[in-house]
């Protein structure tokens, strides 16, 4: 029952983020720096969950070449997954701005960066994951700690919307909650649950539901700026119009 469900989530997953990319890439109108965040950003998260539906497809599969397949997809997974949450810092850190912003990009760099040491040594030492002589995957008795990066850059997340929550706009802010704290919880339930993946379905679902805030955001503000030129044409129209017509009475024709 598990297998179907996660089979489901992982469909379900990949396609709605698919759609949303296409959608960031096609888009008219869609300021450069936002189409290239939000490309990376539902990048990542198709990396993640391909990654994991590979690891499951070949976990048990005997052999030393699919150990070493199931390795690198395993890294893949879990690195993809710090690099999500570090879109999503980058994101709050720039939509908070505060005083020190340079500082907290570079703190959130070095908890990726550690991280991502980290995780290359577990490749070595077992220290999150291991594959027994089956190639089943295991996890290690510190694989809690694999999560520590994560929680990190969402409590430093958490923190700067509370203490600059007058710079973010209300839609958005309740947004970015949704998708800190939905993984959050996620990651406690799958200390617990091993069979359904929470973490892919809370990330799925705070991504969307982000995207889809920031995105109305934007058309509102499109739509306010046309309203405001058209507003401004119109105006000139007008002022050209009265000029037009006062000009006899101003310069009145020679006679001949």
């Amino acid at each position: 029952m598990a297998d179907v469900i996660n089979g489901f989530v992982i469909c379900v997953g990949v396609g709605i983020c698919g759609l949303n990319l296409l959608q960031v890439s096609f888009a008219a109108g869609l300021k450069k720096q936002v189409s290239r965040y939000f490309g990376f950003f539902f990048g990542f998260i198709i990396v993640y969950i391909l990654s994991h539906l590979l690891r499951s497809l070949f976990d048990g599969v005997a052999g030393g070449g699919a150990r070493v397949f199931l390795q690198m997809v395993t890294f893949n997974e879990f690195l993809s997954s710090g690099f999500m949450v570090y879109m999503i810092s980058v994101l709050v850190a720039y939509l908070a701005r505060p005083k020190r912003i340079k500082g907290f990009f570079i703190f959130f760099l070095c908890v990726l960066a550690v991280y991502a040491v980290t995780l290359f040594i577990s490749q070595f030492f077992d220290l999150y994951y291991f594959f027994d002589e089956n190639n089943v995957f295991n996890r290690s008795p510190l694989y809690i700690l694999s999560n520590g990066a994560h929680v990190v850059m969402l409590v430093t997340n958490m923190y700067l919307l509370i203490r600059y929550r007058a710079a973010v706009q209300k839609r958005i802010k309740r947004a970015i909650w949704v998708c800190l704290l939905a993984p959050l919880a996620a990651i406690a339930l799958q200390a617990f649950i091993k069979d359904i993946q929470f973490i892919i379905i809370a990330t799925v679902f705070g991504a969307v539901y982000m995207y889809v805030a920031i995105m109305w955001n934007v058309i509102e503000d499109n739509e306010k700026q046309k309203m405001d030129n058209q507003r401004i044409e119109t105006e000139l129209s007008m002022a050209s119009a009265i000029q037009a017509d006062m000009m006899p009475n101003i310069f009145p024709a020679f006679p001949e």
